[in-house]
C-alpha cells in the first residue's frame, strides 16, 4: 500500500502568514472553551443548591425540593442562567463579559445534576441520623432489644456513643459544652445577634465526637463513589457506540442550551419555539392553579384532578371480578396518574422503550389478577415487596432479570475493554484501562473496609458484587428509559432471605451491613449512579474537556458532602433532630424502624423459599431470552419494561407513560419525523413547564409562609 501526503498550497501559506497578526487578535478576542473559573462557580452552585434543599426540606415538613433523579434546582438554576448569559453578553458585546461557552454550562449543568441528591436521601439524610441511632438511650430500651441482639455485632466506632452528645443532637443546643446557656435572639432581633447565635451553635457541636466516625463512614462512602464513577466510564462508550442508548434525560438537560454551532450567549433554540412556550404554559398553569387552590388563594375552587389515584380505584373495582387489581396501600395496586414530566419524556423515547415500560407493567398486573382468581390472595396487598427483605411475583421477576442483565452488561464492556488495550504498550494500556483500575481500588477500598467489620472478604465482595450489578441495572434503566423516580425491591438481603444464605453465614455477620446498606442503598430516589452517567453523556455530547471536567465533578461532590453533612448537623443541633425532616422519616422513624427490622433478623436463620426464588430464576430467564431474541426479532417487546417490574413506582407513572407513548404514536404514524420533531418542543415544554412549577410554588410558600403540601415530582392525587 503506498502513502500519499498532500500538496503543499504556498498561496495558502504566504496568505496565513500575512494574516498571522489578525488571526492572533481574533484567538485573544475568543473565551477559551472550558476556563478553570468555571470549577469554582459550579462547587458555589452546588453548595447553594445543597444548602437549599437541606433548609427547605428540614425547616418545611411540606416543601421537598430534590426527591428525584431530576435535579429541580438545578433546572432553575440553568433556566436563570442561560437567559443571563445571553443578556449579559448582548450589554457588554463580549468585551467586558465573556459569556460562558455550551461545554460550560454543561459542565455546570452536570455538577448539580450529579451533587443533587447529596443533600438529600443520596447520602446525608441517610448517613447523619444513623449515626447517634443505636445508643441513643430513649430508643434503646429492653423492649425493643437492640442491646442483646443488634449493638455487640457493631463496629462502635462508627456511632456516637456518648449519651449527651446524642441529647444535644436530637433536642437542639441550649447550653455551650461548658455549661453556659446560650441565649436565643428574638424573631425581630438584628442580623448581626442572629449571626452570633448561629456562630455559638456551629462552635458547641461537639465535632470531636462527630468527625472520627464521620470520617470512617466516608472512606465506606468513597468507596462506593469511586465504584460508581469507574462503572460510568466502563460503560459509556459501549452503550453509546455499540448499543445506541438513548440517555432521555442528558438530552433533555442539553436542550436547554444553546446549540453547539450557535455562539456563545445565544439563546438556545428551544426557546424560540412557540409550541415550547404553549407546553410550558399548560403543565406550569395547571400546577399553579392546583398550587393556589392548596394554599388557599381561590376559595370556592377545587383543583383540577390529575388522575385516579389507587384508594379511588380501589373502591371502583371493590367486590367485583377485578377486585385484585385494587388493595391501597400496597404499591401494586393499580391507579392512573398524569405526570407532565413523565409523559414528556415517554415521548422523547423511542416507541418500543415507551412502549416496554407501561406494557409489562399492565402485564404484571394480569398476572397478580390471575393469581387471585387462583385463591393466592385477596387483592395487591396480599403480594408485599419492599426494598429491604420481601419479594413478590413482580419484584423477584424483575430482581432476577436486573441481575443478569448487569452481569451481562459488565461482561460484555470489559470484553470490550480487553479488546481495544490488546496489542497496545503497557502505557497505552493503562491509560485506556484507567476506568477498569479504579473500578478495582473501588472494591478494594470497600472489601476491605467491610472486613475491617468483622465480615469475611468472600462474603464481602459478593455483597459489593450484588450492589453492583443492581447498579448497572439501574443505571441502564435510567440510561435508556429516562426513568426519574426510582425504588428497588431487589438488593443483598432479598437475595440472602430469599436463597437460604442464612445456613452459610451467621446472621450476626451481617447486622452491620444493615445500616451500610441503609446509606447508598436503601431509597434510589435521589442515586448518584445514573446521574454520573448522565453526567458523563453530556459532556461527550458537547465534546468538552476530559480532565477539567472530572475536576469540576469531583471537587463539587467532596465540597457538596462537606458541606452537606455540616450543614445538616448544624440544623439538627439548631431547631433539634427530633423536629427535623418530612414528617419526621429521615430522623426519626426511618432509623428506629432499620434497627428493629436488624433485631428481627438476628432472631431468624433464612431457609431456602423455592417459589420466590422460583420468581427469580423466571425473570432472569425471561431477560436472557429477550435479549437472544430481538437480534433476530425487534418488534419482539423491549427487555427494559421487564426490569422496571423491580421499581413499585411504576404504579404511579406507567400511566403517564402510556400517555406519552400514545402521543407519539399518532404523531409518528400521521405526522412523521418532521411533525415529531416539531411536536418534541411542546412536550420538552411539558416537561419543564412542571419542574419550574415545583420550584418556584414551594419557594414561595417558604418566602410568604402559606401552606403546600405535595408539590413536587413524587405528587401523586
Amino acid at each position: 500500500m503506498s502513502t500519499f501526503s498532500p500538496r503543499v498550497d504556498l498561496d495558502a501559506i504566504r496568505d496565513e502568514a500575512a494574516d498571522d497578526e489578525i488571526r492572533s487578535k481574533l484567538t485573544e478576542e475568543q473565551p477559551p472553551q472550558f476556563r478553570w473559573t468555571v470549577i469554582p462557580v459550579s462547587v458555589l452552585l452546588c453548595v447553594a443548591q445543597a444548602l437549599t434543599i437541606l433548609a427547605t426540606g428540614n425547616l418545611r415538613s411540606d416543601v421537598m425540593l430534590s426527591s428525584t433523579l431530576i435535579p429541580v434546582v438545578g433546572f432553575a438554576v440553568i433556566a436563570m442562567l442561560v437567559p443571563l448569559n445571553a443578556l449579559l453578553a448582548r450589554v457588554f458585546r463580549h468585551k467586558l463579559f465573556h459569556p460562558l461557552t455550551r461545554v460550560e454550562l454543561t459542565a455546570i449543568f452536570a455538577a448539580l445534576l450529579v451533587t443533587s441528591g447529596i443533600a438529600t436521601s443520596g447520602l446525608t439524610e441517610q448517613l447523619v441520623p444513623i449515626m447517634p441511632t443505636p445508643f441513643n438511650p430513649e430508643w434503646n430500651t429492653p423492649q425493643r432489644g437492640w442491646e442483646e441482639e443488634v449493638v455487640p455485632h457493631l463496629n462502635r466506632t462508627l456511632y456516637i456513643q456518648d449519651e449527651e452528645t446524642i441529647r444535644r443532637y436530637r433536642e437542639g443546643i441550649t447550653h455551650t459544652l461548658d455549661g453556659s446557656p446560650i441565649a436565643r435572639p428574638a424573631d425581630q432581633a438584628p442580623l448581626s445577634k442572629r449571626l452570633h447565635y448561629y456562630r455559638e451553635i456551629l462552635l458547641n457541636i461537639g465535632w470531636s465526637h462527630w468527625l472520627p466516625p464521620l470520617g470512617r463512614w466516608l472512606v465506606f462512602v468513597g468507596g462506593w463513589y469511586l465504584i460508581f464513577y469507574s462503572l460510568t466510564y466502563i460503560v459509556l462508550q459501549y452503550w453509546v457506540n455499540r448499543e445506541k442508548t438513548l440517555f432521555p434525560l442528558a438530552r433533555l438537560s442539553e436542550a436547554m442550551l444553546p446549540e453547539a454551532d450557535e455562539k456563545p450567549g445565544s439563546i438556545p433554540s428551544l426557546f424560540r419555539s412557540s409550541l415550547f412556550w404553549w407546553g410550558f404554559a399548560l403543565s406550569f398553569g395547571v400546577i399553579s392553579f392546583n398550587s393556589s387552590v392548596l394554599a388557599g388563594f381561590l376559595p370556592g375552587f377545587g383543583d383540577i384532578p390529575l388522575g385516579m389515584s389507587a384508594g379511588s380505584f380501589d373502591q371502583v373495582v371493590k367486590g367485583t371480578l377485578f377486585q385484585g387489581l385494587g388493595g391501597e396501600p400496597s404499591y401494586y395496586a393499580l391507579s392512573f396518574h398524569i405526570l407532565f414530566t413523565a409523559i414528556g419524556i415517554a415521548f422523547l423515547l423511542s416507541l418500543e422503550v415507551s412502549h416496554s415500560s407501561w406494557l409489562y407493567w399492565l402485564l404484571g398486573q394480569c398476572l397478580l389478577l390471575v393469581m387471585v382468581w387462583m385463591g393466592f390472595g385477596w387483592d395487591s396487598r396480599d403480594f408485599p415487596s419492599d426494598w429491604l427483605w420481601q419479594n413478590n411475583p413482580l419484584s423477584a421477576m424483575g430482581g432476577g432479570g436486573i441481575l443478569l442483565f448487569g452481569a451481562v452488561s459488565l461482561t460484555k464492556c470489559l470484553k470490550d475493554y480487553a479488546q481495544i488495550t490488546r496489542g497496545r504498550g503497557t502505557r497505552e494500556k493503562i491509560r485506556v484501562g484507567m476506568p477498569v483500575i479504579f473500578f478495582v481500588l473501588g472494591v478494594f477500598i470497600v472489601v476491605a473496609w467491610l472486613q475491617w467489620n468483622r465480615l469475611p472478604w468472600i462474603w464481602g465482595l459478593l455483597f459489593v458484587g450484588i450492589l453492583t450489578l443492581i447498579t448497572l441495572g439501574l443505571m441502564r434503566i435510567v440510561a435508556e428509559s429516562g426513568i426519574y423516580w426510582f425504588q428497588a425491591h431487589v438488593g443483598f438481603f432479598h437475595l440472602y432471605k430469599v436463597f437460604g444464605l442464612g445456613v452459610l453465614l451467621n446472621p450476626s455477620l451481617i447486622l452491620p451491613l444493615l445500616p451500610m446498606t441503609w446509606i447508598l442503598f436503601a431509597n434510589y430516589n435521589t442515586f448518584m449512579a445514573p446521574n454520573l452517567l448522565n453526567a458523563a453523556k453530556m459532556n461527550e455530547d458537547a465534546s468538552g474537556n476530559r480532565r477539567r471536567f472530572h475536576c469540576t465533578l469531583i471537587a463539587s461532590i467532596i465540597v457538596s458532602v462537606v458541606v452537606a453533612i455540616g450543614f445538616a448537623l448544624f440544623l439538627a443541633h439548631l431547631v433539634g433532630a427530633s423536629h427535623m425532616g418530612s414528617g419526621g422519616w429521615f430522623y426519626t422513624y426511618g432509623p428506629q424502624s432499620l434497627f428493629d427490622k436488624a433485631v428481627r433478623a438476628a432472631g431468624e436463620t433464612p431457609a431456602f423459599h423455592a417459589t420466590t426464588a422460583t420468581w427469580y430464576i423466571l425473570g432472569a430467564g425471561w431477560i436472557g431470552l429477550s435479549m437472544m431474541v430481538r437480534r433476530k426479532f425487534f418488534r419482539f417487546p423491549h427487555p427494559i419494561g421487564f426490569l422496571m417490574l423491580v421499581n413499585p413506582v411504576m404504579g404511579v407513572l406507567w400511566f403517564s407513560f402510556f400517555i406519552g407513548w400514545f402521543c407519539k404514536k399518532v404523531v409518528v404514524t400521521y405526522g412523521g419525523k418532521a411533525t415529531f420533531d416539531t411536536a418534541r418542543a411542546f412536550f420538552i415544554g411539558l416537561i419543564l413547564g412542571e419542574l419550574i412549577a415545583v420550584f418556584v410554588w414551594p419557594m414561595l410558600s417558604i418566602a410568604f409562609d402559606f401552606p403546600l403540601q405535595g408539590v413536587d415530582l413524587q405528587r401523586s392525587p
